[in-house]
């Protein structure tokens, strides 16, 4: 093989490389937004049913103040916990998106790197350190990824005690 040849299968393989990043990258933007736009839509639907909770609660004129203080109180505790378990699965959800881009990501550039030490001529020693080096940060970001995880399960699990105990 020529190294005509050699760099066209250079270039072609990361001209597939960059277009798949492109493809990842929207991908998880989109996913994004459409999560986003879930968001928004439930908590505007949570609080146009708490607003009309709580003007039920202060409308009922027969029933006692200490009743309506108690309904309120309940509405709210309701409220306040549906809140936090939708907090809690968006910045679930929004880790695991980014953490499914960083992922692959990451396989991209360690196969696109690995490809130049397979070339022959095109191989060269600094090429394998930039080899070892995708393969760090492939391994780094999967160990990041299940430390988010652990994390947002340990506060997930304290703010549902919480909750509980309230």
């Amino acid at each position: 093989m020529n190294t005509t040849n050699e760099q066209q299968q250079v270039a072609s393989n990361t001209a597939d490389t960059f277009t798949r990043m492109s493809e990842v990258a929207l991908s998880s933007i989109e996913r994004l937004t459409a999560l986003n736009v879930n968001m928004a839509r439930e908590s505007l639907q949570q609080g146009i049913s708490a607003s009309m909770s709580a003007s039920r609660a202060q409308n009922g004129k027969d029933q006692a103040y200490e009743k309506q203080a108690e309904d309120q109180v309940k509405v709210q505790n309701r409220l306040n916990g549906a809140g936090v378990e939708r907090v809690t699965a968006y910045v679930r959800d929004v880790q695991e998106i980014f953490m499914e881009a960083q992922s692959e990501f990451s396989e991209l550039i360690q196969k696109h790197m690995s490809s130049f030490g397979m070339n022959g001529q095109m191989a060269f020693p600094g090429m394998r350190a930039f080899e070892k080096i995708a393969q760090q940060t492939s391994d780094i970001t999967k160990a990041n990824a299940r430390d988010m995880v652990d994390a947002t399960e340990k506060v997930i699990e304290k703010t549902s005690q919480g909750r509980k105990a309230a």
